[in-house]
C-alpha cells in the first residue's frame, strides 16, 4: 500500500466515526424544544451566555428580515435529546424574547423579557417586547426558521468532544473540563460534580473564584481517580487520557468504592493540613500538581492503615518542587511525586 492510499484510508475510517444530519427548526418549534427539555443547555455553558441586549436584538432583528444567521451544532445524548454544542447566545436570546417565563428569565440570570433597543436597520422596532408585537409579526417571527447541525448518536465521543472542543473557541472559551463535563454527561460527571463539592475538599484548595467555577475542582477529581485505577494507561498528554476516563466510566463505575477512596484522602490530607489549604510559602494558590500528589498520596496512606506524621514544612520539600514545575507532568515524574509526598507525609527522609 502506498503511502497516498494508507492516508485516504485513515481519512476515510475517521470520517465513518462522524454521522451528522442538518434540520431546519421554526423558531417555534426551537423555543418549545427548549422548554420541554428536549433541547439541552449544559451546566458548563450558563456561564458563557454574555450576549447584551443590544446584540440579542440584532439577532431578532436578522431573523425578521430573513438575513442567514449561523447553524446551531447539537449532539444526539443517548436518550435522543439533543446537546446544545454550539449556538447557546442565539437559543438564549430566542428564548429571552418570546417565552420569557419566571423559570426562564432566572436559568438566563435576565429579570425582564427582552425589549428590541438600539436597531438600525428597522428601528421602529426599538422598544416592543415579543408580545408587544402586532399578531402578525409574532406569527411571521415564530415561522422563520433556523439550521440545527445533528452529531447523532452514532458519532463516537472522540468526535463529540473534537465538536465541543473546536466549537467553543470564543473569549470565554470552555476549560478541558467543561467540555468533557457535556460531552459524558451522565452519573459519572454527577459523582464529579458531588466530590468536588465535599466542603472539606473545598477547603484544601485555595483557587480565583473564576477556577473553582471552570471545572478544576471536577478534573482534579478525575485526574484522583485517573491515576488510581488507569495509571497503566497513562503515558501523556494528559487530556486523551482523561477523555478516556470519563467514557470508561460515564455510565458505569464503582461508585461506592470510589467515594471511600476519595473521602478516606480527604480526610487524611485534611487532618495533616489542619483542616487548611495546600498552600505553599508566599503563595496565595494552591499548586494542583503538587496537591494532586498529596491527594493520591493520602489515599495510599488510607488504603495501607498508615498513620501520617509529616514533618512541619513537608510542602517546601526541595525535590518536590523538582518534580513538579512545569514540564513535569509525565507518567515518570507523577511516580516520582506520588512517591515523594508518601515519605513526606509519613515523616521520612526520601531517598
Amino acid at each position: 500500500m502506498t503511502d497516498s492510499e494508507a492516508l485516504t484510508n485513515i481519512v476515510n475510517e475517521r470520517r465513518r466515526n462522524v454521522d451528522v444530519q442538518i434540520t431546519n427548526f421554526s423558531v417555534r418549534e426551537l423555543v418549545r424544544m427548549v422548554d420541554e427539555g428536549e433541547l439541552n443547555v449544559s451546566p458548563e455553558y450558563q456561564r458563557l451566555f454574555r450576549w447584551d441586549v443590544q446584540s440579542e436584538s440584532r439577532l431578532v432583528e436578522s431573523l425578521m428580515l430573513g438575513l442567514p444567521v449561523p447553524s446551531i451544532f447539537v449532539a444526539t445524548n443517548d436518550d435522543f435529546t439533543l446537546e446544545v454544542v454550539d449556538g447557546l447566545q442565539r437559543l438564549s436570546t430566542l428564548v429571552h424574547f418570546v417565552s420569557p417565563s419566571d423559570q426562564r428569565l432566572a436559568a438566563l440570570h435576565k429579570r425582564d423579557a427582552l425589549v428590541l433597543n438600539e436597531l438600525e436597520t428597522i428601528p421602529q422596532l426599538n422598544g416592543f417586547s415579543f408580545a408587544d408585537l402586532p399578531k402578525q409579526l409574532q406569527l411571521h417571527f415564530s415561522r422563520t426558521t433556523l439550521q440545527v447541525t445533528a452529531l447523532t448518536d452514532k458519532s463516537d465521543y472522540d468526535v463529540r468532544f473534537e465538536l465541543f472542543d473546536r466549537l467553543n473557541a470564543g473569549s470565554l472559551r470552555l476549560t478541558n473540563q467543561e467540555v468533557r463535563n457535556a460531552v459524558y454527561r451522565g452519573r459519572f460527571v454527577a459523582f464529579l460534580h458531588e466530590m468536588a463539592a465535599l466542603p472539606e475538599f473545598r477547603s484544601l484548595i485555595r483557587l480565583e473564584d473564576e477556577r473553582l467555577r471552570d471545572g478544576t475542582l471536577e478534573e482534579t477529581v478525575l485526574k484522583f481517580f485517573g491515576y488510581r485505577h488507569a495509571r497503566a494507561d497513562y503515558r501523556g498528554p494528559i487530556k486523551p487520557f482523561l477523555n478516556d476516563c470519563m467514557k470508561r466510566w460515564r455510565a458505569q463505575f464503582p461508585e461506592e468504592q470510589f467515594r471511600k477512596e476519595f473521602v478516606g484522602a480527604v480526610a487524611i490530607l485534611s487532618d495533616v493540613l489542619d483542616g487548611s489549604a495546600y498552600l505553599r510559602s508566599g503563595y496565595h494558590a494552591t499548586p494542583m500538581v503538587p496537591f494532586e500528589a498529596a491527594l493520591l498520596a493520602s489515599a495510599r496512606l488510607e488504603s495501607s492503615g498508615s498513620v501520617p506524621s509529616a514533618k512541619q514544612g513537608w510542602k517546601e520539600d526541595a525535590r518536590l518542587r523538582a518534580v513538579s514545575g512545569g514540564g513535569h507532568n509525565t507518567p515518570g515524574k507523577l511516580d516520582e511525586r506520588v512517591n515523594l509526598s508518601y515519605q513526606l507525609l509519613l515523616g521520612a527522609d526520601p531517598e
